[in-house]
């Protein structure tokens, strides 16, 4: 992510620790993701070695995408917030 933007000059890492919130929401909606089909493959009967590859493999694919629209959507509100 560029450290201004280059069409308003928006200074998108005001400080340190600034993305940590859209680091949790972006935890958080993985989560979403990865538990309700886990417990349904584990009530399905599915063996353990596709119980433990789901997650890795959801979040190692997921994982990136969402964080990077969740940074995105943070420094969103960050700008709508700091322009009233």
């Amino acid at each position: 992510m560029a450290k201004v933007c280059p069409n308003c000059g928006y200074d998108l890492h005001p400080e340190p620790g600034y993305y940590l919130g859209a680091m949790m929401v972006g935890f958080i909606a993985i989560s979403i993701f990865t538990v309700p089909p886990v417990v349904m493959l584990k009530l399905s009967g599915a063996d353990d070695s596709v119980l433990l590859a789901y997650p890795f493999l959801q979040y190692l694919i997921l994982g990136p995408i969402i964080t990077h629209y969740a940074k995105v959507i943070w420094a969103h509100l960050g700008y709508k917030s700091s322009f009233k």
